[in-house]
């Protein structure tokens, strides 16, 4: 982050830019980019987002089993 005045690197926590004296706003975002309070927030995405990982993982075993009845029923048809 650079002080939009004299162009000063700044580490992003100054009130006030060290170089020129310019006061700094102050951001409700943190250095990352999230606002405070934002944790429970990823949080309740972070569940979210397993239980469409585990919904993922069961589709897919359904769809091997589908495929397998599938496939044994055409062997069988086959085989006749």
């Amino acid at each position: 982050m650079k002080c939009t005045v004299c162009g000063h690197d700044l580490m992003g926590t100054e009130s006030f830019c060290p170089e020129c004296g310019l006061q700094l706003k102050m951001s409700p975002y943190g250095r990352n980019g999230a606002m405070a309070g934002d944790g429970q927030v990823l949080e309740e995405l972070g569940k979210i987002n397993r239980q469409l990982e585990e919904g993922n993982k069961q589709r897919t075993q359904l769809a091997n089993a589908i495929g397998q009845l599938v496939a044994n029923g055409a062997l069988l048809n086959f085989l006749k």
